[in-house]
């Protein structure tokens, strides 16, 4: 889950969110921590500055992140994006799925360390 942090002060950016224990349908949030759909690390952006969760690759969350446009983002995984966030976002997102093989062949090498 992604929330977007701002201020009147500040550029809107998007970043994590932990959740406080509670039942998922309560206000009060859902129990443990809630995965981060965006992250910078190898099997996240697989070449590209940033990339979706791998585990989320197959259903993007699209609808929930597409409307942002982000000048940072704070993830997860990996270093933040400091300038130009939205468009490695929105590349992101578009090549969630078509990265699917990437990502197959990339696996491998990770697991071995290399």
């Amino acid at each position: 889950m992604v929330s977007v942090i701002s201020s009147p002060l500040a550029v809107p950016v998007l970043g994590p969110v932990r959740l406080r224990g509670g039942s998922a349908g309560s206000a009060r949030g859902a129990a443990g921590l809630a995965a981060e759909a965006i992250g910078t690390g190898p099997l996240f952006g697989l070449g590209r500055r940033a990339g979706v969760h791998p585990m989320l690759r197959a259903v993007p969350p699209r609808s929930a992140l597409g409307r942002y446009s982000p000048d940072r983002l704070l993830v997860g995984h990996g270093p933040a994006l400091d300038a130009d966030a939205a468009p490695a976002l929105s590349q992101a997102l578009a090549s969630s799925r078509t990265d699917l093989p990437k990502l197959l062949t990339a696996l491998p090498s990770v697991i071995r360390g290399r």
